[in-house]
């Protein structure tokens, strides 16, 4: 299966299986990369319960360990709402028709925001925080009757605009288009023009808003280089020519996988970088620029794996690479002495991330980590010979390096030292350095997730929620999915009911239905597997429809469970399934079928799965049938 190299990557874990009873149950969860929309403040939880889990139905020992471990890490309470809390509040005003509040905040956020060297602060966050995670027929329908009450609120045409882009990319999903159906391009491609139409109408009302552009360019850029884009990216910056995030969409739609070329990609560097002043915001395009070329080699050696797809990607870099770029680099990174230090932390740690993040390409990655940190007056050294002068965000981009590598105590050691750091950082307000306490809580969460160290995933959590509420926190899942692994079943119910009315992703509620079973509810275990089997998050969808067909099976409901089986039929895709999932959803259907003396499909199926795996249960049952089935073959 073709994944869209331009999609957030995931990482998943290989599948466990279990033997119950007959019964091959496999358990896939995926890599930590969810974001719930929940905001805190003072340890508040959006569920109306207590971070510190004062109110968790079943308080145990265990429970008081996560509290006190939790008060370790916050001195005092947050006092101040975050940005991203305050697009909670409008959210949740258009989701109970209140238009005028949800209006009222939006236009106070927009008040205090100014263009700054990298950024539109704080709009552009409080704008990616106001939709729903997922497609949400109720507030589309409420964004409509706000437009129709007013029909010149630039603010609603944005925020209907984001939400049409959205559930477009949710529709289509991140496969490239030759693996995606036509149905799913042409729902797509409506929801991009509705998107447009909305992005242009907000302008037109007001073209004051720097937003509405970046929305637009944003919604455009989803069709690639085009003449469209262009013209739109020309009028954009003779508006807001000090608007880096416009110049920054425009040179990926440049990459070839969007229709441009590398050629293109350095023009459009040296007409906009090259001619800016020496200390322009706008010279980052060169670290922009060494970004997009090494997502462009990696796409180019795409069905290459381990240390070819190193070497492959070596031979396109020394290609593509010009003579000229690294010193250009180089000169780029010292724009940090020269400006606002903590604007640029933030405006480079997403190119650095992105580069990280890029399969085959840890040696460019680290070679510009390193870059940084020599202009930056940094470390990334695992032994620091200078605590508390490192740069903070370094730090954690060293941290994640060891992360993905699997090195978790590294990590781990690199985020603590990050900790350390932000101390000894300038900010410039407290909320903003909540929400850099925020990220390096929420990365040390998800390396005691991946070292099973659940009491230290539930304490970080609530101080990264605590911090910085739903702005940077990528894997809030993990307490709920915690509280599962420590047995705490009501705890995780109370945690997942609390994220899922709250926009949380499909895996929370796989985790619910978990929990759920394990207290024996199996029929609200069964309406939240149901719900994600029929989602599109493929690594909980095959999951959750086996625990379906194993409920039924454990009720001894021998027709549910293969009319369960039948229903979900992907977990019989070879295109879709591991050949690990393949043999346990044949193995599982061979034994509804075994029950119910349907023999000769009971045996296919068996055979079947042992073609994609060696489980004992299925050759022990395939041996089992042949023998009943004997007698009739030699009849």
């Amino acid at each position: 299966m073709s994944v869209n190299k331009n999609a957030p990557r995931k990482k998943f874990l290989s599948p466990t299986l279990l033997i119950v009873g007959g019964i091959a149950i496999v358990s896939l969860w995926a890599g930590m990369n969810a974001v719930f929309e929940a905001g805190w403040l003072n340890l508040k939880s959006v569920s109306g319960g207590d971070a510190s889990t004062k109110t968790i139905a079943d308080k145990t020992p265990l429970i008081a360990t996560i509290e006190q471990e939790t008060a370790k890490l916050l001195d005092k309470p947050r006092t101040f709402l975050l940005p991203s809390e305050k697009a909670l509040a409008a959210k949740a005003a258009i989701q109970r028709g209140d238009y005028a509040a949800a209006n009222q905040i939006s236009a106070e956020m927009l008040a205090r925001s100014q263009l700054q060297n990298w950024r539109f602060y704080p709009f552009h966050l409080f704008m990616d925080n106001i939709i729903p995670r997922e497609k949400n027929d109720a507030f589309l329908k409420n964004m409509n009757d706000w437009l129709k009450q007013d029909k010149e609120s630039a603010i609603a045409y944005m925020i209907r605009a984001q939400y049409y882009l959205k559930a477009g990319w949710q529709m289509r999903g991140y496969d490239f288009a030759s693996k995606t159906q036509d149905d799913r391009l042409l729902a797509f491609r409506n929801y991009l023009k509705l998107a447009t139409e909305d992005a242009i109408k907000s302008i037109h009302v007001d073209a004051n808003n720097p937003f509405g552009y970046f929305i637009l360019l944003k919604i455009m850029s989803a069709n690639g280089n085009t003449d469209a884009m262009e013209n739109a990216f020309q009028d954009s910056i003779k508006k807001y020519p000090d608007y880096y995030a416009l110049y920054a969409l425009r040179l990926k739609t440049l990459m070839p996988k969007w229709g441009g070329s590398p050629e293109a990609m350095y023009a459009f560097t040296e007409r906009y970088a090259g001619k800016a002043p020496d200390h322009s915001p706008l010279k980052l395009l060169y670290v922009e620029l060494y970004a997009s070329l090494l997502d462009t080699a990696q796409v180019a050696c795409n069905s290459i794996e381990g240390e070819d797809l190193k070497q492959c990607i070596d031979t396109v870099m020394s290609k593509i690479i010009s003579s000229t770029l690294a010193d250009q680099v180089y000169a780029a990174l010292n724009l940090y002495n020269k400006t606002d230090t903590h604007q640029f932390n933030l405006a480079l740690r997403p190119i650095l991330l992105d580069m990280i993040k890029t399969r085959g390409g840890e040696r460019y990655a680290g070679n510009i980590l390193q870059l940084a940190a020599d202009r930056m007056g940094s470390q990334n050294q695992l032994v620091d010979n200078n605590a508390g002068h490192n740069n903070y965000m370094l730090d954690e981009l060293t941290g994640k390096t060891w992360y993905r590598n699997g090195h978790y105590e590294n990590a781990e050691k690199k985020y603590k030292e990050a900790l350390v750091d932000i101390d000894h950082a300038l900010f410039p307000d407290e909320e903003e350095k909540a929400m850099a306490l925020s990220a390096i809580y929420d990365d040390l969460s998800d390396v005691y997730s991946k070292t099973s160290q659940f009491v230290n995933v539930i304490a970080y959590q609530n101080a990264a929620s605590a911090m910085g509420g739903n702005a940077f926190n990528e894997y809030r899942f993990l307490k709920c999915h915690a509280y599962y692994r420590l047995k705490l079943y009501a705890a995780a119910v109370q945690e997942c009911t609390g994220l899922i009315d709250n926009g949380a992703d499909i895996q929370t509620r796989f985790w619910r239905g978990k929990s759920y079973k394990a207290l024996g509810q199996s029929d609200a275990a069964l309406q939240d597997f149901s719900v994600v089997a029929a989602s599109e998050g493929r690594s909980y969808q095959s999951s959750a429809a086996i625990e379906i067909s194993v409920i039924h099976g454990e009720r001894n409901d021998m027709v549910n469970m293969l009319a369960a089986l039948n229903q979900y039929s992907f977990l019989f895709d070879e295109e879709t399934q591991s050949k690990e999932d393949l043999a346990v959803s044949y193995n599982n259907r061979c034994y509804a079928h075994m029950r119910l003396g349907r023999l000769q499909e009971a045996l296919d199926d068996c055979t079947a799965s042992l073609k994609y795996g060696s489980l004992p249960d299925a050759y022990q049952k395939q041996q089992e049938l042949i023998k009943k089935l004997m007698p009739a073959v030699t009849g």
